[in-house]
């Protein structure tokens, strides 16, 4: 029961940290300044952003994941999963939460933010196989991929509709990083009560 548990809370978790880093693709459109034309029949976007800046942060997430891949990977083997991937989900709530004052800086700001959203990415793979090799059972693993696996999907399924009724309510753009910020915060920290070392030993409060 403790494994699956465990299968749940770290799909959750890699499903938010997805979640995070796919929202700018979202939250870029509802941002933008709207200016009107004088006969009122239509809007025009117009971005704060360059296009080479947008696409510099676009691929930003990917340059954070990918420089932090191999450090992660290391500090896996050092250390408890546990906490290391809870300081993946430590960084991805903090960048997501600051986003929107990020965005309010600049392009540089924001850069920053979309940067160290990669960062906690880098350890979803990971930890996929983390949970997988340490939980699973020998026939379980097929299980145990296809669910954790499975956050790519699902953090679309979640961001996209609660990205869409934020942006449109009077909340505004900015409430949908707050939101996911604080959902990653309440999965990670059940992450942090229900995770073990491994099964046999004792769970660490």
């Amino acid at each position: 029961f403790v494994a699956l548990q465990i299968l749940a809370i770290a799909t959750l978790c890699c499903t938010s940290i997805l979640s995070n880093m796919s929202i700018y693709n979202f939250t870029k459109i509802c941002a933008e300044p709207i200016d009107q034309d004088l006969s009122g029949n239509y809007t025009i976007m117009s971005s704060n952003f360059t296009r080479t800046q947008e696409s510099l942060l676009q691929g930003a997430s990917a340059v954070g994941a990918l420089a932090s891949s191999i450090p992660y990977m290391l500090t896996f083997n050092r250390f408890s999963g546990r906490f290391v991937f809870l300081s993946a989900g430590v960084i991805s709530i903090v960048s997501t939460a600051l986003a929107p004052l990020a965005y309010t800086l600049g392009f540089w700001g924001f850069l920053v933010a979309r940067v160290a959203q990669g960062i906690s990415f880098a350890t979803v793979l990971q930890v996929i196989g983390v949970v997988t090799a340490e939980w699973a059972a020998l026939g379980e693993h097929g299980m145990f991929l296809a669910f954790l696996t499975g956050c790519t999907q699902l953090s679309n399924i979640f961001t996209m509709p609660v990205s869409g009724a934020i942006c449109s309510s009077s909340l505004g753009w900015t409430w949908v990083f707050y939101v996911h910020s604080i959902v990653c915060a309440v999965v990670f920290a059940l992450w942090l009560l229900i995770y073990r070392l491994h099964p046999c030993g004792p769970r660490l409060f």
